[in-house]
């Protein structure tokens, strides 16, 4: 009795797959011959066709390029280790005496104030010495008021300069031989070395592989390169894309005043960035530091009154909000622009559509009179739609991924120039794994 109740369930499922199997494979021999159908028609009209594959096409790329590059801007973290835990430090004080003039520049927004984002060196050398809630903090800065050339039949390259352990602070290694290190700057001492960008590697000396055992002269003084930096990497300002990096002991041959570094009132030499020790808050963080700053003014202190700095730490992981302070707006303008441009070529498919299902007319009635159901026909119908946008949205992908090349060039003339040049962004904004399902998702709703 059991083995009867036992085949008789077997025999059950066996055609419970049986009309299982017939109906996926029936769906999808319907939809291979809907498809077929549906090419051969298009293929019939090759204008009206490629009118409407150009336009889709053109529609979804730019789109898909656009979201890409706003991507980039706002929603791509640092190409480094961990970049959650990096903080950049800025201050604020009502009174700042230990300033000399203005030597120091603009720091982020915070809660709708401004604040100061630089320090001098020697306050960056007891923050990073002294202040125990970090597990590690670097500084860098960019040209300011020096202006480095590269000399030779280089021309005039962007350079910035860094503490030793700043690549060791980001996790970032090189791409070819080593980074900038401690040993680099001791104290006083600091080594002629320098590290390209992966984009100077390949425009100057075109990718070649004995690049470290080459020199480099800035502003008269030869610098050995050590180092290549990893592709897509620009340091911690989206906005600036330095081609060489040395040392900051090298901005002695570039600074308009005589020992910047040493200059305890300078506080324009250092741009701070920290990596938060496991286990410790912010809270813990910008106290520890506030007593460090404190501390270091108050053992050279300025003759006048002053309120020792407030310390903020503004989240790193984005970088530095210069580009996208600088381009926001003119990104949702273009969002918009294309946006309504999508729209109109949906709008002109469309009416072109009607006016083939009209000219259509006839077919679609015989069909119906030889039996086909009207589902049968709207089926039809919205296959061929589908085909047109697939074929549409496939060259769309493939125009996004030549839009994306000029994206940066795009970028770069909404920012301030450096040194009255186009600011050499190098971020990467190609078409990933997200942008190929947006930019499908975009052609099958259109």
């Amino acid at each position: 009795m059991t083995k009867t109740i036992y085949a008789r369930a077997v025999v059950r499922e066996e055609r419970r797959e049986e009309r299982h199997e017939s109906w996926w494979w029936q769906w999808l021999e319907r939809l291979w011959l809907d498809v077929r159908l549906a090419v051969r028609l298009w293929a019939k009209t090759p204008g009206f066709t490629a009118i409407g594959v150009a336009t889709v096409g053109l529609g979804v790329g730019a789109a898909t390029a656009l979201v890409g590059q706003v991507n980039a801007v706002f929603w791509t973290p640092l190409p480094v280790v961990r970049p959650g835990e990096l903080r950049f430090v800025a201050w604020t004080s009502p009174r700042h005496p230990f300033v000399m003039g203005p030597n120091v520049m603009a720091g982020p927004r915070v809660n709708g104030a401004d604040t100061f984002g630089t320090v001098s060196y020697p306050a960056y050398l007891a923050m990073r010495d002294d202040a125990t809630a970090f597990s590690d903090i670097a500084c860098w800065a960019d040209l300011g008021e020096a202006r480095p050339v590269i000399l030779g039949e280089l021309g005039f390259g962007t350079v910035q300069f860094v503490s030793g352990n700043f690549f060791r602070t980001l996790g970032v290694r090189a791409a070819l031989g080593r980074t900038i290190e401690p040993q680099d700057h001791s104290g006083a001492n600091w080594s002629p070395v320098a590290m390209i960008s992966h984009r100077f590697w390949r425009r100057t000396f075109g990718g070649a592989e004995d690049v470290t055992s080459r020199t480099l002269r800035l502003n008269g003084r030869t610098f050995a390169i050590v180092g290549v930096m990893p592709d897509g990497f620009f340091g911690l300002d989206p906005s600036v894309s330095p081609d060489i990096v040395v040392p900051n002991g090298a901005v002695e041959v570039a600074a308009a005043t005589a020992n910047p570094l040493q200059n305890r009132m300078l506080w324009n030499p250092c741009r701070i960035v920290a990596r938060l020790a496991p286990g410790r808050s912010e809270d813990e963080a910008r106290l520890d530091l506030e007593r460090v700053l404190a501390a270091s003014i108050a053992s050279a202190p300025p003759p006048d009154p002053y309120d020792p700095p407030r310390v903020w730490l503004v989240p790193a992981a984005y970088g530095l909000s210069t580009l996208r302070e600088g381009t926001a707006t003119p990104l949702v303008v273009l969002l918009v622009v294309v946006s309504g441009l999508l729209l109109a070529a949906c709008a002109n498919i469309a009416g072109l559509l009607l006016a083939r299902g009209s000219a259509r007319s006839r077919e679609i009635a015989t069909r119906l009179a030889l039996g086909a159901s009207r589902a049968r026909v709207v089926r039809q119908l919205i296959t061929e739609s589908l085909v047109l946008s697939f074929a549409g949205g496939l060259l769309g992908l493939v125009l996004a991924y030549v839009f994306a090349g000029a994206g940066n060039a795009l970028l770069s003339q909404f920012m301030p120039t450096l040194f009255g040049a186009d600011r050499a962004l190098d971020l990467s904004s190609m078409i990933d794994a997200r942008l190929l399902a947006f930019g499908a998702g975009l052609a099958m709703l259109s």
